[in-house]
């Protein structure tokens, strides 16, 4: 016979108002998020993305708190990886690119060096998420990627995925 866990007072209200306020988020975030519908994706590893192209010059923003982690992690400093940003807040350190390529400098062929690492705007991309006038966060892909329109349907949890991650890094910048 399983003995039944018995929480404190205090315990069992707090978990209950955090499961409540989960819950209640989780349904604020369905009402104010707006993403494309029947839509497929397959990156398909051209690395279009990673470097500037004929049309577009690329600008890999960092966080704060995404540079500091991948200083951290390749033990060295940021100034050898990033430069400083102004004017693209909450951004603050745009990755380098490689003089001969275009690049992105932790692109080696078709793999990126930090992947686990990678910044917010690698990890969205196709996509790119923006503020609506009425609040909501809207997700657009972009044309440029030929992977758009292939593979695998991606539904409601894979954008509201992206958008807690969006929150947690933005909460800790």
């Amino acid at each position: 016979m399983a003995i039944p866990v018995i929480y404190p007072a205090a315990q069992f209200t707090a978990y209950v108002s955090d499961s409540l306020m989960a819950k209640n988020e989780k349904q604020r975030a369905s009402k104010t998020l707006r993403y494309p519908r029947n839509l497929h994706f397959q990156c398909l590893r051209c690395t279009l993305c990673c470097g500037n192209t004929e049309s577009r010059v690329r600008r890999v923003l960092m966080l704060k708190t995404e540079a500091e982690r991948m200083s951290t992690f390749l033990s060295k400093p940021i100034s050898e990886f990033a430069d400083a940003v102004q004017g693209c807040d909450p951004y603050v350190y745009v990755v380098k690119m490689r003089t001969d390529t275009g690049k992105c400098i932790f692109l080696m062929e078709k793999d990126c060096l930090i992947y686990p690492l990678r910044p917010l705007v690698c990890r969205f991309y196709p996509f790119e998420m923006k503020t609506t006038e009425n609040g909501s966060c809207e997700f657009s892909p972009t044309k440029e990627c030929s992977g758009v329109g292939r593979g695998k349907l991606l539904g409601k949890e894979f954008f509201e995925s992206l958008f807690q991650l969006a929150k947690r890094e933005f909460s800790s910048k």
